[in-house]
């Protein structure tokens, strides 16, 4: 009987330690989907193009910190990286951030990966656009976030719902970059 009684007064403990195994096991999943922001060298997953909404082009200028022309099928278009701003050339950080775009765009061999959105009223051509994460994998980085999360261009709110894959990326990306004061975000 007491050895019963025993058992009985375990069941609780073990009730105790099987949820607890549970939600920390569930805690590991939702940590290990969400991206690495302290790791700027680190690849977003879930961002990539879905097969058929993307196009290959050729860059070939780099106008400023979020406009590109690139080519297509023999004809240059103007792409404006969708959901973010970027100072003009001559103020603040504005030719530091076309050269943080050219180097970029120019370390993949001027090719990218455009996911067209829409135009936007000066015909230009309001895309998310991804480049390659390195030599000998199919991963890619997102251009309009690598810009934001280097300080080099703010997280555009008032547009960003229009783009591909939403907001809350750049929203992120801008939060870091204000905390490590990086580009625009150096005097606050």
């Amino acid at each position: 009987m007491t050895l019963l009684k025993k058992a009985v007064n375990l069941i609780p403990v073990g009730l105790v330690l099987t949820i607890t195994i549970l939600a920390f096991q569930k805690w590991q999943a939702v940590q290990a989907s969400k991206p690495d922001y302290n790791n700027s060298n680190k690849v977003l997953q879930g961002l990539a193009p879905q097969p058929g909404s993307s196009e290959r082009w050729e860059v070939t200028n780099v106008v400023d910190g979020n406009t590109l022309t690139v080519r297509v099928e023999g004809k240059d278009d103007r792409i404006r990286l969708c959901g973010i701003d970027a100072p003009q050339l001559g103020q603040p950080v504005g030719n530091n951030a076309r050269a943080k775009l050219r180097l970029l765009v120019s370390a993949v061999g001027n090719q990218v990966i455009v996911v067209p959105s829409e135009r936007d009223r000066n015909g230009l051509l309001l895309a998310e656009v991804f480049v390659s994460a390195g030599k000998g994998t199919e991963e890619e980085k997102l251009l309009n976030y690598e810009m934001v999360q280097a300080g080099m261009a703010r997280h555009y709110k008032e547009y960003s719902d229009r783009c591909p894959n939403g907001g809350e990326i750049l929203a992120e990306a801008e939060q870091e970059a204000k905390g490590k004061r990086l580009g625009l975000w150096v005097k606050q």
